[in-house]
């Protein structure tokens, strides 16, 4: 509901100011603020948050000490700019614990949340898929481009 209140100024002037009764209140974060992922991986991290008001709101990275490692996309899915490697971190502290801070904004008003996300080492090694049986390039042998075992040359 809006109040219209009339101002007279000693009679010479006159203006109209519109006033609300109603507060814009200021988004609202949720879901987690830590996050681990293993190494080489995609993020994907949607970020949520709402707006009493049902405003659409904007995500933005607003600061951090490892914020330039990360990209986020105009519908709030955030990412690593680089796969992140656990054995050569790349965030400040070089802890694989990489810190950034995000922002959603409603168009009046805005919330910041930290953020965590954890690098933690990919245990599978290649040994264990070899031993496995399986190798790199040798999911179809028949490839190879070696015909030689398949020609008979004694027709000659």
């Amino acid at each position: 509901m809006n109040i219209l209140v009339k101002v007279v100024l000693i009679g010479i002037l006159g203006s109209q100011i519109a006033c609300s009764d109603r507060r814009d209140i200021r988004p609202v974060f949720y879901g987690p603020d830590e996050v681990n992922i293993t190494e080489g991986q995609a993020l994907n991290m949607q970020l949520s948050a709402f707006d009493p008001e049902e405003q659409p709101l904007s995500f933005s990275i607003s600061g951090g000490d490892d914020s330039y490692h990360f990209e986020l996309t105009p519908s709030g899915v955030l990412n690593f700019v680089d796969p992140p490697d656990f054995d050569n971190p790349a965030d400040a502290d070089g802890d694989n614990r990489y810190q950034l801070s995000v922002t959603a904004f409603d168009g009046v008003n805005q919330s910041m949340r930290a953020i965590v996300i954890t690098v933690d080492e990919n245990l599978i090694s290649t040994n264990d898929i070899e031993a496995q049986g399986v190798t790199a390039g040798s999911a179809d042998d028949s490839t190879s481009g070696d015909d030689s075992a398949s020609t008979d040359d004694s027709t000659s």
